[in-house]
């Protein structure tokens, strides 16, 4: 429990002293207030303060001078952009130019690159060029830069990376009036225009498919990455479209099983060995909570065939004793699981992604062109129902 808290504190002096620096209030050069003043004037803990000082020392942003530190400038630099009429900086880690094209045709429609696909085709047919920026190198002297050239747009991915890596340059943006335009749901971009999938019109299908079958007993298995929050918004969507369906049916309403993944080592030999165990566990576990049930939603495709193996080990035979349906549509791309369990869900749910790359470039060229209110607009993509076996809804 100290661990968590002394985490959480270091976390918030890092935002917080990473805003002053982004606003301006520590200027380049400029010697940073002691640890002292400014747990005083932020209202940080000093044990917080000094973690977070170090951290951005290491990340470049603050140099030691004695026993104090200096707001340093960074060696990465924004690369500088010699016209800026057609220019749009797309905010991702990956660099769409660095993508091997001809693998890319193999992916199934599910993998997120398809989103950054539909960004990258729309903006060509407006011939639109575009500058990749990993949003985690964005320093103080790279968004002054940023904001000296006057892109005509911003592009951002990934909400939640988004946030913590740099949580007020996409306000900062929109404040000098380059228009920004990010795929997701978090609550800080609820005063930015955003696209994103209609997660509650997903579990609506997916129920709905279940029910259909004659199942009644349905259980939300949410599984979540350690990084989530118990409950981000996205998932609240996907129990109101499970909520909503149960209702129309008459039919009882399973609260959702909530975990985390544990983090597995990606070199360990037997990996998919531990997480069955592990998700043999948390089945085992959730049935003794809620009784019989007779289908389950994952959170992701990713997870489903482990929990099929778990199924296996308890004795029961997936699809058979219990439906399993999946999310993404992306099971067919689970090489290295499906080599141990060769397993497809019922059912699962396609986000569209190339669909919402291509909307976001429509709503960030309706922002340019003055063609929308001045209130932010949040756009979502009706998702499709794919049975696995081919048939789409």
């Amino acid at each position: 429990m100290l661990a968590e808290n002394s985490q959480t504190a270091s976390d918030r002096a890092l935002r917080a002293i990473k805003t002053c620096i982004l606003e301006g209030k520590y200027e380049t050069g400029e010697q940073l207030p002691s640890v002292r003043i400014m747990c005083n004037q932020m209202n940080l803990t000093r044990h917080g303060a000094w973690v977070a000082v170090r951290q951005l020392e290491q990340e470049g942003w603050l140099r030691r001078s004695g026993r104090s530190w200096v707001v340093a400038r960074s060696q990465v630099r924004f690369p500088r952009l010699q016209d800026t009429k057609h220019r749009v900086v797309v905010l991702e880690r990956r660099n769409w130019k660095d993508v091997d094209h001809d693998s890319i045709r193999h992916y199934v429609p599910g993998h997120n690159w398809f989103i950054l696909m539909g960004v990258m085709q729309a903006l060509g047919r407006n011939n639109t060029a575009s500058n990749t920026i990993d949003p985690e190198q964005i320093d103080v002297d790279s968004f002054i830069g940023i904001l000296n050239e006057r892109p005509q747009g911003v592009i951002g991915f990934r909400d939640a990376y988004l946030r913590q890596a740099n949580p007020n340059f996409l306000h900062e943006m929109k404040s000098a009036g380059i228009p920004v335009v990010v795929y997701g749901y978090d609550q800080f971009l609820d005063d930015i225009d955003t696209v994103r999938s209609d997660h509650e019109e997903g579990t609506y299908q997916l129920t709905r498919f279940l029910i259909e079958r004659g199942r009644k007993r349905i259980l939300r298995y949410w599984e979540l990455d350690s990084h989530f929050e118990s409950s981000p918004r996205w998932l609240d969507r996907r129990n109101r479209g499970y909520e909503r369906a149960m209702d129309e049916a008459g039919i009882e309403v399973i609260p959702p099983w909530h975990s985390h993944e544990l983090p597995f080592d990606s070199d360990c030999p037997d990996r998919f060995g531990h997480r069955v165990i592990y998700s043999a566990g948390l089945l085992s576990l959730a049935m003794a909570e809620f009784g019989q049930i007779d289908a389950i939603m994952t959170l992701s495709d990713g997870q489903v065939f482990s929990l099929a193996a778990a199924m296996r080990k308890l004795g029961m035979r997936p699809n058979e004793d219990i439906d399993i349906v999946g999310y993404d549509n992306y099971w067919e791309f689970g090489v290295y699981e499906r080599r141990w369990e060769p397993f497809a869900p019922l059912a699962t749910v396609d986000k569209r992604n190339r669909e919402l790359g291509i909307e976001m470039v429509d709503l960030l060229y309706g922002r340019i062109n003055h063609e929308l209110p001045d209130e932010p607009e949040h756009r979502e993509i009706k998702p499709k129902l794919v049975i696995c076996n081919g048939e789409q809804g």
